[in-house]
């Protein structure tokens, strides 16, 4: 954004010059159409929704540090686990990190008969 940019003071969207319906700037600015301003903030919801998703591990994080892990018995392991013994906690992600025997190992907290299944960014604290 640059400093002669004007926002939209009902959806925080850039006006473009083509935008303003070719009156005078409102004050404070805004849309001339509020179609716009639903088509820029479907689109901001959408940007919030891809960024709070569960991903398979299988699709490791951009980062390293610490994200939200879901984790599910492994029935081979425990073949009398409840279902609904899945948890989630908080591990830590390195990617290329081993473990002392030269396996990968990636993520902190898991294990054969506990394993990360799913994993997500750490919410914003309030």
């Amino acid at each position: 954004m640059t400093d002669n940019e004007l926002i939209c003071s009902r959806c925080g969207g850039v006006i473009l010059p083509d935008q303003l319906g070719g009156g005078p700037v409102a004050r404070p600015p805004m849309h001339a159409q509020v179609s716009i301003c639903f088509a820029v903030l479907r689109a901001r919801v959408a940007e919030l929704e891809a960024a709070d998703q569960w991903h398979p591990v299988s699709e490791p994080p951009d980062k390293d540090g610490e994200h939200l892990i879901y984790r599910q018995p492994d029935l081979k392991y425990q073949p009398n686990a409840r279902p609904d013994a899945a948890m989630m906690d908080v591990a830590d992600y390195h990617a290329g990190r081993t473990n002392a025997k030269g396996e990968l190992n990636e993520w902190s907290h898991n294990s054969f008969f506990m394993p990360i299944t799913h994993w997500r960014p750490l919410p914003t604290p309030p």
